[in-house]
């Protein structure tokens, strides 16, 4: 524990300090709110667990007790009790706490895929476009039919599916898919069949659509990695500016001098 302001300080105010490293700290008047390893900035932050029936037990109480030896024994075996109580809800705390990290991360995929729903449309949906060698082109869009008309390339636009495939942003690759082609195989209506088809194919949309956000997550996931790592790159091209270039030639002069001393005994030896 350390504090910024020493004069706001009561003179028979006690710090105690677990580590010498807070006492270091301590003497440098650092506000402990602004150092991420203190127990005061995950408490401010929302990283431990705050409230509590169980730090009643912490207080320290200046009254005067007469020492009984079973009130003792009974004092021993409940700070065993509440302690293994006060871990179990700190351990409950933090779980609940990466619980709402993943439901925020899940929350920032959805709003990706519902940013980009223009892009997911229904098979065989909108306008079409039958060329000379029989190939047909659909549109889901207005915007795609006039893109297509000034004869654009949909892998240079930013905001087609075929960009966002080749850039490796969308999943291209899964079973899921295989149930959007189209088969010319005519079938005689069964409604049963048909019933289990609609159900199907809205099992088929959930999983799929799980499976997108999923693959969404993992891509982000990567870009995070990727942002760490080349942060870690620039410190190390940049060290010179953290660390001054001469601070450790005293050292190297001193094992160059070492060196040359037992060179120099080596060689008397060998005479």
């Amino acid at each position: 524990m350390f504090v910024l302001n020493m004069y706001s300080i009561p003179f028979d105010a006690v710090f105690r300090f677990c580590k010498s490293k807070c006492h270091k700290n301590f003497k440098k008047k650092r506000n402990p709110r602004k150092v991420r390893w203190t127990k005061a900035f995950r408490k401010s932050a929302g990283k431990e667990l705050t409230v509590d029936n169980s730090f009643e037990f912490e207080k320290r109480r200046n009254e005067p007790f007469k020492y009984q030896r079973e009130l003792w024994n009974k004092t021993v075996e409940s700070i065993k009790r509440v302690e293994e109580i006060k871990r179990k809800r700190q351990a409950r705390f933090i779980m609940n706490r990466l619980k709402k990290g993943k439901q925020l991360e899940k929350e920032e995929a959805i709003s990706e895929v519902k940013k980009n729903i223009h892009l997911i449309r229904a098979p065989h949906a909108g306008k079409a476009k039958m060329m000379e060698d029989k190939m047909v082109f659909r549109f889901c869009k207005s915007k795609c039919h006039k893109n297509f008309k000034k004869k654009r390339n949909p892998r240079k636009v930013r905001w087609t599916k075929a960009f966002r495939k080749s850039a490796g942003k969308e999943l291209t690759v899964d079973n899921s898919f295989e149930f959007e082609k189209r088969r010319n195989e005519p079938f005689k209506y069964q409604r049963e069949l048909w019933n289990k088809t609609v159900e199907s194919i809205k099992r088929v949309e959930e999983i799929k659509r799980k499976r997108q956000a999923r693959f969404i997550m993992n891509r982000l996931k990567k870009g995070k990695q990727l942002e760490k790592e080349e942060a870690i790159s620039e410190v190390k091209k940049n060290i010179h500016l953290i660390r001054a270039p001469h601070a450790g030639k005293a050292k190297m002069m001193e094992d160059k001098m070492v060196q040359k001393l037992q060179e120099d005994v080596e060689m008397g030896g060998d005479q």
